[in-house]
């Protein structure tokens, strides 16, 4: 098959990769050429392996995960819980809230999960997959002037999930788009931390709600409403929490990634995997139905 991409970032990358990897042609389409921005703590984790890419680095790390109190039996644990989601995105649920900050799995507060550094991840697709992107302006009015859709099978878009609905491209909010912003540093104000470490704080008397060292860069993350005070490298993020959007249907493409479908639940090695099981789903030959005749 022909598939086409749309967006040229680690999701971008990923589904080109898987795409290859299941024996199928790429284009990539991206606006322009930009080095791959790690916004936050989970941007550096890959938690899954990727075949032929993460098997050429070296053992992957493993990173723990605890709150910076120490919390002793599962009621404290869902108290933490709750305490850092409102810390999080705000005392009141977002409207299309889901699951916090890899909170999903709390019994005593503390995890291990192994992870790979996802700069390496994205540089080393980056080198196999550059002489597949094209680069122009990705937008709604593109896509509908141009043949693209019809010169491929399949189109897997990537790229931000709000720049394709219809309703804002008409100055129209027809749509919502759920959100929260942070705040964030790439440094240690408070002091480094622990090699591949993540602390959680969910206490009211400190601002902030993370500090980590992740392949030796320490992150600090703190809540919008918590402006730290001025850093010499202080940046804003946001988390995708939720979207009643329907117009991917206009388009006839799949959405992978966290940003496309608009979703923060989503890790960055799953926009390889679903795009496998979605070409995987595409190619199904149709049930054949025995109606007994």
């Amino acid at each position: 098959m022909e598939i086409g991409i749309l967006g040229a970032g680690i999701d971008g990358l990923l589904a080109a990769h898987a795409a290859v990897q299941s024996g199928h042609h790429v284009v990539i389409y991206a606006d322009e050429e930009q080095p791959y921005v790690i916004c936050g703590a989970r941007a550096h984790l890959v938690e899954r392996d990727i075949p032929y890419i993460t098997d050429s680095f070296e053992q992957a790390v493993l990173i723990a995960i605890r709150p910076q109190d120490k919390v002793a039996d599962s009621i404290q644990a869902l108290d933490f819980h709750e305490a850092y989601r409102a810390k999080v995105f705000g005392p009141e649920d977002a409207e299309f809230y889901m699951d916090g900050f890899m909170l999903t799995e709390l019994s005593d507060c503390s995890s291990l999960i192994k992870a790979y550094n996802a700069q390496n991840v994205y540089s080393t697709l980056f080198e196999i997959y550059s002489s597949h992107i094209h680069y122009q302006w990705v937008t709604p009015k593109w896509y509908a002037k141009t043949n693209v859709r019809h010169d491929h099978d399949i189109i897997i878009n990537t790229l931000d999930g709000e720049k394709w609905c219809i309703g804002n491209e008409r100055r129209e909010k027809s749509h919502i788009f759920s959100r929260s912003f942070f705040w964030y540093t790439n440094y240690a104000p408070f002091g480094p931390v622990q090699q591949n470490v993540i602390l959680l704080d969910a206490s009211d008397d400190v601002q902030h709600y993370l500090q980590a060292n992740l392949f030796g860069k320490w992150i600090v993350e703190w809540p919008h409403d918590k402006r730290p005070p001025p850093l010499d490298s202080l940046y804003i993020g946001t988390r995708p929490l939720g979207t009643d959007c329907d117009c991917q249907k206009t388009y006839d493409f799949i959405n992978i990634g966290q940003m496309a479908q608009w979703n923060h639940s989503k890790k960055i090695h799953d926009s390889y995997y679903n795009t496998i099981d979605f070409i995987e789903q595409y190619q199904m030959p149709p049930i054949q139905l025995d109606l007994g005749i």
